[in-house]
């Protein structure tokens, strides 16, 4: 795996998607008891940093509250999708989402 230095220094940014994500979860299994999908354009996962701010909870409310939010990770399941999840069984996941792409 590349350090984040390294993946950007052999040409810069090609590609930055953002956005904010509010809504029920879909359920599963693992690290992903609870977790929402978000589509993307298409990017070189390997080439990619993801970031993400928020939480989740039982409402969107209690999701962006520090006091009563639950950790969340984010990561590219593939080309075109972005997971936020979270290994609580809440209801909702809400939060600022960003996927960095490099030359």
């Amino acid at each position: 795996m590349s350090t984040f230095a390294g993946l950007f220094a052999s040409g810069g940014v090609k590609s930055i998607q953002e956005g904010f994500t509010s809504g029920a979860t879909s359920t599963s299994t693992g690290e992903d008891i609870r977790y929402v999908d978000i589509t993307i354009s298409a990017v070189v996962v390997a080439k990619c940093v993801v970031e993400f701010i928020g939480g989740a909870g039982t409402s969107a409310a209690a999701a962006l509250t520090p006091a009563s939010n639950y950790i969340c990770t984010a990561r590219l399941t593939g080309t075109t999708t972005l997971r936020i999840a979270t290994t609580n069984t809440v209801t909702t996941i809400a939060g600022r989402w960003r996927v960095v792409e490099a030359f």
